[in-house]
């Protein structure tokens, strides 16, 4: 269960990743505009919020079949789907350059 739950975990993180790019799709994600929108503050933030709960609830860890995980293992995941916004960013970078 402790690879379910890191994959369930990745799974979550690379899916916020993919919606920071859509959202801000022609020009880096690391522009602070996307912040003042409420609406995406509310799609990125709550699956995050939403995250431990689900790892951490006896109850729903059940459900997911999932187990609780120390805080190393779970940051090594979320590091290693951080490239997926690395890629990302290089690809916008080389495809729309600033001039």
């Amino acid at each position: 269960t402790l690879g379910r739950t890191l994959a369930f975990t990745a799974i979550i993180f690379v899916q916020q990743f993919i919606l920071v790019d859509v959202w801000n799709r022609e020009q880096s994600s690391l522009s602070l505009k996307s912040l003042r929108n409420p609406w995406f503050l509310l799609s990125f933030l709550f699956p995050l919020l939403l995250h431990p709960f689900l790892i951490y609830n006896p109850t729903l860890s059940q459900i997911f079949k999932i187990s609780s995980s120390n805080a190393a293992l779970l940051a090594v995941t979320v590091l290693a789907t951080t490239l997926t916004l690395a890629v990302s960013e290089i690809r916008k970078a080389w495809r729309y350059p600033r001039e």
